[in-house]
C-alpha cells in the first residue's frame, strides 16, 4: 500500500471515535507499517523487476538492512525466505504467461528472470508439478471441456 495512502487512512481512524481492540488493530497496523516499510519497498521492487537478475544482497540495500536482518524480516513477514519470494513472483508471473498467452515457453523463461529454459522447465516442474508445456495442454483441455 502507498504511504501516504496508509498514513491518511490512519489519521481517519485517529480521528474517529474507538476504542479497545480498533485502537488496537488502528496501533498494530501503524507499527507494522513503520517496522516493514523499507522491507515492503524491496518486496514491491522484486514484484515489478522479477524479470531482471535480483540477489538478496540488492534487495537488503534497498531495503538498508544487511542480507541477514532482511531475510530474517522476510521469513517474519511472508512466512518463506527471500529466495523462496523471487522464486514464487517469477513462477506466478510463469504461470498467467502460460494461461493467458501462446508466447514461447523460452520467452517465458526469459522474461520471468530465468536464464535458460531448461533450467525453467526443470524448477517450473518440481514447483507445479507439470512440466510447463503440460501445464499449457492441460490449460487448453480445460477450455474445450475436457
Amino acid at each position: 500500500m502507498d504511504p501516504a495512502l496508509l498514513q491518511a487512512e490512519l489519521f481517519a481512524q485517529l480521528e474517529a471515535p474507538f476504542t479497545g481492540e480498533a485502537l488496537f488493530d488502528c496501533l498494530t497496523d501503524l507499527v507494522f507499517f513503520i517496522k516493514n516499510a523499507r522491507v515492503a519497498k524491496a518486496i514491491r521492487h522484486v514484484q515489478s523487476h522479477f524479470d531482471e537478475p535480483l540477489r538478496v544482497t540488492g534487495l537488503a540495500a534497498l531495503a538498508g538492512l544487511s542480507p541477514y536482518q532482511f531475510d530474517q524480516r522476510i521469513r517474519r513477514v511472508l512466512q518463506i525466505t527471500a529466495g523462496q519470494f523471487i522464486h514464487r513472483v517469477r513462477m506466478d508471473a510463469a504461470v498467467r504467461r502460460l494461461r493467458e498467452t501462446n508466447d514461447p515457453i523460452a520467452l517465458i523463461a526469459l522474461d520471468c528472470g530465468h536464464s535458460d529454459q531448461g533450467a525453467f522447465t526443470r524448477q517450473f516442474h518440481q514447483t507445479v508439478g507439470l512440466s510447463p508445456t503440460e501445464f499449457r495442454r492441460a490449460r487448453t483441455w480445460a477450455k474445450a471441456g475436457w
